[in-house]
């Protein structure tokens, strides 16, 4: 009825369920980053972070429309690169938060640790998406 092949109209459903899962979770960082009093140098590192995840959504929303495979494979390949990433800034961010006991040194690592899962969750729904494109026969 729609013109559209069973195929696609499956990959329209995944790309779109993933997308939501991508918005809620901008939504949690933006909340964690409001709620939290944060290094000027975490804020940096965490913008460079996002500035790549973001970059690597437009490519893949670009591989989706274009059904480019091989952009999409390497989003896909980049993806534990983005993931390390997260994983060194919240190492570091535990080591310098070790030595201080208060209270708000512990809040603001854990909004740190917070905002990275949800920015590693964001990336692997982004790899999810480059996935569905590399489907595509």
């Amino acid at each position: 009825m729609l013109g559209t092949e069973p195929w696609q109209l499956h990959s329209d459903t995944m790309m779109i369920l993933r997308l939501e899962k991508i918005a809620d979770n901008q939504k949690r960082i933006a909340r964690y980053i409001c709620g939290a009093e944060l290094d000027r140098a975490i804020i940096e590192e965490l913008h460079k972070i996002h500035t790549d995840i973001s970059e690597a959504y437009n490519d893949v929303m670009k591989s989706y429309y274009n059904q480019d495979r091989q952009a999409a494979f390497q989003i896909e390949m980049t993806n534990n690169s983005r993931i390390e990433a997260c994983n060194r800034l919240l190492e570091r961010c535990t080591q310098s938060h070790g030595s201080m006991k208060s209270k708000s040194a512990n809040s603001s690592l854990v909004a740190v640790a917070k905002i990275i899962e949800n920015l590693k969750a964001a990336s692997a729904e982004i790899r999810n998406m480059a996935r569905v494109v590399l489907c595509y026969e």
